[in-house]
């Protein structure tokens, strides 16, 4: 069965309780983590026309979530993307990302040019990585000053 994909803000359920479970989770990762740290991710930041936030539900369950918050008339970029445990290992990662890049586009409008699409991710986190870079996904140098990433990466959607 597929999840069902629906914006949601993210200091409302099921998007809190899923952005808990990534603080968590990264925050045992990486020493010092914080949701405050870094850049902005506020309530704002993934509100339209800023922003949006998606949540793949299944069975009533919050199986993956992430945010596009937009840095610029046609360049966004992705944040707290993340897959529950029970969630792991059937692709809603690749989904979800599909899902954010729709998003992104669909923010913009068609004919309005190409979008470029922007995230980070922190060394310890393999899979992430391993995902972008199949997806399309190149390296690029630090855009944000994140302290807990260690690769950044940015793909133009047409």
């Amino acid at each position: 069965m597929a999840p069902t994909w629906n914006l949601c803000r993210i200091d409302e359920e099921p998007a809190k309780s899923l952005l808990d479970a990534f603080g968590t989770e990264v925050g045992a990762m990486y020493k010092g983590f914080s949701m405050e740290a870094g850049p902005s991710a506020t309530v704002e930041d993934f509100l339209e026309p800023q922003g949006a936030y998606l949540v793949g539900t299944e069975d009533g369950t919050a199986l993956a979530g992430g945010g596009v918050k937009r840095l610029g008339e046609n360049m966004f970029e992705f944040k707290r993307m993340f897959v529950v445990g029970a969630g792991r290992g059937r692709g809603l990662g690749r989904e979800l990302l599909r899902k954010l890049e729709s998003e992104a586009k669909r923010m913009v409008g068609a004919g309005r040019g190409a979008i470029t699409v922007r995230m980070d991710t922190g060394g310890k986190q393999v899979a992430a990585t391993k995902l972008y870079l199949s997806e399309g996904y190149a390296e690029i140098d630090d855009y944000n000053g994140n302290p807990f990433a260690s690769v950044w990466f940015e793909k133009k959607l047409l």
